[in-house]
């Protein structure tokens, strides 16, 4: 595994916030000059647009904008020294590759923006999205606190979703959420584990003022990985957006992508990987319980209903008949699976699907197989984060939330909640 540099600066960068703000803030105990390279918004959209070529995927476009972003507002050159010094190298906690996709050749990017802006090259530290890697990673005490930093990152995004349409306005609830991350960001960065930290914060809703009583419908998000677990411009900012239309966003949490990860681990090779021997399959199947263990703790310590947090081998057997579970690409069979699920637990009243636009593996998922795997059960909509989503949304999610509360009036036995696993 690579270890953190202790005394570089070092940019947390992958799904804005409140994660990397909590993975950073957990990172500072190992390096002290961890920190969030900042708000994955349009502002870093538009600076990736500038920096790469045409084509480039939703995820490459916010994350290059965000990383240019960061770097220009490190310190210059001090020039009053004995010779000039240079700032501190820079290096980048990132995860490296979610399977055959562009998420693979991403620290190629970055590394030819900066030096076309005339920027010293990286050291990009982290995990690649396989097995071995991710054990490698989460089997120490680093990993420990990274893993409970992003299930509590999870929480806080599951409260302000559940929060966000029982709320009088919609702002003051993402106001609440900052202020909150904030709090468990201070104590993690001073020592506190931050699962004890996230308690600390327990209740940082009550303040917001409630809305008028009303019939609440729910819609399941689907999608790549880094459009579901994305927060804010990249996620299209659907929670807040369908907040006032009285629709609960029910996001996946961003530890089912690991949990997904280390069932491809323990599966098939792909590739030219070895076959993965027994006990390193035990090895995974004991951290993949520790992740279902941590995301309970993290739910407990905020007073939440627990929530589901699906077995990818479950949403294997979903989605086996509309896709083999072999084969890989974006989110694989998780997406659809999810979806499926939807029907089947009658645990959502509509279903929207986020697209990284350029990304096949999870553009093709959505435009011929979502379709066939929901059966007309359910109203669908798939979305593509793209320069003219924002314009694009508000009047297909408009129609797509009033067919959610027609069916959310017609009483409470048309939904339930799968236990969870």
């Amino acid at each position: 595994m690579s270890a953190l540099p202790p005394h570089d600066d070092l940019l947390v960068l992958g799904l804005g916030a409140p994660h990397d703000d909590l993975v950073a803030a957990a990172c500072r105990l190992f390096a002290a000059g961890a920190r969030s390279a900042g708000p994955l918004d349009t502002a870093a959209e538009a600076r990736g647009r500038e920096a790469l070529p045409r084509g480039a995927c939703a995820p490459l476009l916010f994350t290059t904008g965000a990383l240019l972003r960061a770097a220009a507002e490190r310190a210059p050159l001090d020039e009053t020294a004995a010779g000039p010094t240079a700032p501190a190298p820079l290096a980048v906690l990132s995860l490296g590759s979610c399977g055959p996709c562009r998420y693979a050749l991403f620290e190629m990017a970055w590394q030819r923006a900066l030096v076309t802006e005339g920027r010293s090259p990286i050291r990009v530290v982290g995990p690649v999205n396989s097995g071995a890697s991710l054990h490698d990673w989460l089997d120490t005490p680093l990993g420990a606190r990274l893993l409970e930093a992003i299930a509590a990152a999870d929480a806080l995004v599951l409260s302000r979703n559940r929060a966000l349409p029982r709320a009088k306005h919609a702002a003051e609830v993402e106001h609440a959420l900052a202020a909150a991350t904030a709090q468990v960001c201070a104590a993690t960065a001073a020592g506190a584990a931050p699962l004890a930290a996230l308690a600390s914060a327990r209740g940082w809703e009550r303040g917001v003022r409630a809305g008028t009583a009303r019939v609440i419908a729910r819609v399941r998000l689907i999608g790549d990985p880094w459009s579901v677990h994305a927060n804010g411009d990249g996620q299209l900012c659907l929670p807040s957006v369908l907040a006032p239309l009285g629709v609960e966003v029910m996001a996946p949490p961003a530890l089912l992508w690991l949990r997904y990860s280390l069932w491809l681990g323990r599966g098939e090779p792909w590739g030219r990987e070895a076959p993965v021997t027994p006990a390193q399959s035990a090895a995974l199947a004991a951290l993949d319980a520790r992740v279902v263990a941590t995301w309970k703790s993290a739910c407990a310590a905020l007073d939440l209903e627990p929530t589901e947090l699906p077995d990818p081998a479950w949403l294997a057997q979903l989605a086996a008949p509309f896709l083999p579970p072999t084969l890989r690409g974006g989110y694989g069979h998780v997406e659809i699976g999810l979806a499926r699920d939807a029907v089947l637990a009658s645990s959502a009243h509509a279903v929207i699907s986020v697209k990284s636009f350029g990304c096949m593996p999870s553009s093709g998922v959505s435009d011929a197989i979502i379709g066939a795997a929901l059966e007309d059960a359910l109203p669908f909509l798939p979305l593509e984060v793209c320069p003219d989503g924002h314009a694009a949304r508000e009047s297909r999610l408009a129609l797509l939330a009033a067919e959610a509360l027609r069916r959310a009036t017609r009483g409470p036995d048309r939904f339930r909640e799968r236990p969870p696993s």
